[in-house]
């Protein structure tokens, strides 16, 4: 297994309702902590991680495991691809990483950072069957090909990734 994708995220637990945003931390939670162990164990696997669809409601932060520094994970814009959409989670202003990392356009009638995601994994796919490379790899050049890539911030992060600004390593 190269990559996996998740919509499942989370902000309540049944075993805990204390989760607060400054646990958005990348090891808190009990889902942040196992993605991270498996991330640490598997140098190479992809973990691709809507980043829900809280943003015009009162938690308005992405999700766990969304937080953990080494998952990609995902917002949605606007079609213009820097204006992040009403109900995309956005990043705590108290990580001193960037989330979500990317994001994608949604067109309607579909809605939501469960339908972005699947589009980054596949571009992610894509980009793994052109090169083998590694996680830190692969999440530079999504970073780096964003069209918000020299401002990143906590509402679209690096924003749509262009593969017309890839630069991709030959094999």
């Amino acid at each position: 297994m190269d990559i996996i994708t998740s919509s499942c995220g989370y902000t309540i637990f049944d075993d805990y309702d204390g989760y607060s945003v400054q646990m958005l931390d990348g090891h808190s939670s009990r889902i942040s902590c196992f993605v991270d162990s498996v991330l640490q164990a598997n140098p190479n696997l992809i973990y691709i991680q809507s980043m829900g669809n809280e943003g015009n409601k009162s938690w308005r932060y992405g999700n766990f495991p969304a937080d953990v520094r080494e998952v990609i994970s995902v917002g949605a814009v606007e079609k213009d691809g820097t204006t992040r959409t009403i109900y995309s989670g956005i990043g705590w202003e108290g990580m001193d990483y960037i989330k979500p990392d990317v994001c994608a356009y949604v067109q309607l009638p579909r809605r939501g950072t469960s339908f972005s995601t699947p589009a980054i994994a596949g571009l992610c796919a894509t980009l793994l069957e052109h090169k083998r490379m590694s996680r830190k790899e692969l999440i530079n050049i999504l970073n780096t090909s964003g069209l918000n890539h020299s401002t990143p911030n906590h509402e679209i992060g690096y924003s749509v990734p262009q593969t017309s600004r890839m630069s991709l390593p030959l094999y």
